[in-house]
């Protein structure tokens, strides 16, 4: 009796799968408009694309920093332990955003002379 069970069943699903590839394409081609969220063309472009996403993101941690480091060193109450945490913040902070923009602007000098 396991038999005609199996078999019903395997018939139901094999008609499934059939219906799916027969009506999901003639759904799907009148209503698929794909657009380019990226808008890069080419590699240069989507690399440039990326690093100025990445960018804005370590921007926005440096910002964090800053204002961390400034709080530490404003709220140190004369402990000189939390001015030196709050002036080594700052100073990181700024080394860092200085070697985020040399890194930038060596990739901005390589991608610009390959594209030429």
């Amino acid at each position: 009796m396991a038999r005609p069970k199996r078999a019903s069943l395997l018939f139901s699903v094999t008609c499934a799968v059939a219906l799916c590839f027969v009506l999901v394409p003639a759904y799907t081609q009148a209503a698929v408009s794909v657009v380019n969220p990226i808008n890069a063309d080419d590699l240069p472009s989507l690399v440039n694309s990326i690093v100025r996403a990445i960018l804005g993101v370590v921007g926005a941690i440096t910002l964090f920093m800053f204002v961390y480091g400034g709080t530490l060193w404003m709220t140190s109450a004369g402990n000189t332990n939390r001015i030196e945490r709050g002036k080594d913040t700052l100073i990181w902070a700024t080394i860092g955003l200085v070697i985020i923009f040399a890194s930038y602007a060596i990739l901005s000098f390589i991608f610009g002379a390959l594209s030429a």
